[in-house]
This record gives C-alpha cells, structure tokens and sequence, in this order.
C-alpha cells in the first residue's frame, strides 16, 4: 500500500507538472521512470502479464522525452532494461511468447547509457550489475560493482549486490567484508553478512579436514593467507558453536531442577 500510494502520488505531480510548458523531456523522462520501476516491483511479484502495462507506458513516455530532446541519451536505459529483461521473463513464464532473445542489445544499450546519459549514468551502471547476476557472469558482475563501489562507496545496494556476487563465486571471505561495509540499520545486509560468515567458516573448517597436498592446492587457489584464516577463523567458530550449546545445556539443566525443587550443579 506504501508503494502504491508513492507511485499515485508522483504520477499524479507529473501530469500536474505537464499544464507548464518548458520542461516536457524531463517530465517524461521522469513518467518513464516511474512507469519502469512499476514494472519491475509487478515483475518482482511473478505478476509478469501485469509488468507489460507499465512497461510499454514507459516505453511510450521515453519514447516522448527523446522525440522532444533527441541527443538526449538517458532514455536509453529504459530501452536497454525492457530488451534485456523481456527476454529472461518471457522465458519463465509460458503466458508470454517466447520473444527473440535481445539480451546483448540490451546490454550494450546499457553501456551506451552509462557512458552518454545526462542524469542516469550511475543507475545504467547498476542496471549492468544485475544483468550480469542474471546471466551468472560473477567476474563481469563483481567487476562492475566494484567500479561503482570506488564512484560511490555509500551505495548500499551495490554494496549488496557485490556481495552476492562474490558469495555466488565462493569468495565469502571477500563478501563478509563487502557486508560490513553497508550500515547495520540495514537488516538484510546483516543477515546475509551471517550466511556468508558461516559458509566460510564452513569451508575453513572442512579445509583443515583435508589432506596437506589438498590444502597447498587450496591455498595456492585462495589466496596465501587461506591456512592462517583457518587456524584464526574456523576453530574459534567451532568453540563458539560448543559453547553455545553447553550454555543451552546449563538452562536445560536447571530449569529441570527448579521443576523439581532441586538445585542442579553445572
């Protein structure tokens, strides 16, 4: 209901803002823009017949930005997005036809938006990054977020999707760190920050159970310091995950005995 209410309210400035003349391209530049990003909150939903709608709408309302200022480049991304993600959706669902696969048009016209666009540069560079992910290209996906990362280190969600990237290519330590470095106000940043910490500490663990000429070619893959992280990470895990046990146990323990009238010892 939030978004919805947010989404009527800016459609409903935008066709206000329209009675004054003067600012026609930007003004459906913007109405693509929240057209698009309806389409992608239904297409986030499996709502893919729904997602059509406002996706051609902002197509249409592009389409009017780029008649009205052609050299304009920005409304590129929206035609970048529409080919390359059509694609992937209509081959997941079987209501939709099975269009020709434009995923490298799209991609490349995401390229020219981040390269050319006036105002939405950062935002095809971060489109790129998800494309990317789609397509389970982790290097091309790491590599791009990395470069948006040094532009705009604040980024939380480039920092979050670095992250998964390097957590999808079993670079966890690499993606703990990325974790990190986006605010604790942002829940879903710390829960994924405990997977990724847990899935190395699993791998660190099971590197200490595998034969030496197994762990030199480990750590000649990992990195040098991949045996130090497993002394220093991987056994204060596991004495962790002992001493939270024998905690339960304790209160096990002597809630049974205050059932009883008895005081248990640890």
């Amino acid at each position: 209901p939030d978004y919805e209410r947010g989404r009527d309210a800016a459609r409903a400035q935008l066709e206000a803002g329209q009675d004054t003349p003067g600012n026609e391209a930007f003004e459906m530049l913007i109405a693509g823009g929240v057209d698009g990003l309806d389409a992608v909150h239904l297409m986030r939903r499996k709502q893919y017949l729904g997602a059509l709608a406002p996706a051609y709408a902002g197509l249409r309302a592009l389409n009017r930005a780029r008649e009205v200022v052609p050299a304009l480049a920005d409304p590129v991304l929206g035609h970048g997005m529409f080919l390359y993600w059509r694609t992937v959706i209509s081959r997941r669902s079987a209501l939709l036809p099975d269009f020709a696969d434009r995923r490298p048009e799209g991609v490349e016209l995401l390229r020219r938006a981040e390269r050319e666009a006036l105002f939405l540069g950062p935002c095809a560079g971060l489109a790129l990054v998800y494309a990317h992910v789609e397509a389970q290209d982790w290097p091309a996906a790491i590599a791009q977020a990395e470069k948006i990362a040094i532009q705009y280190p604040d980024n939380a969600l480039n920092r979050m999707i670095l992250a998964y990237a390097l957590r999808r290519s079993g670079r966890l330590g690499a993606a703990v760190a990325e974790y990190e470095k986006v605010s604790p106000e942002v829940y879903r940043a710390e829960f994924h920050r405990g997977q990724a910490l847990v899935g190395e500490r699993n791998a660190l663990r099971a590197y200490l159970q595998r034969k030496p000429d197994h762990q030199a070619r480990l750590r000649r893959v990992a990195g040098v310091d991949y045996h130090e992280r497993a002394q220093a990470v991987a056994r204060p895990a596991a004495h962790d995950v002992g001493q939270r046990g024998v905690e339960r146990l304790k209160e096990r323990r002597g809630r049974r005995g205050r059932e009883h009238g008895v005081q248990l010892s640890a």
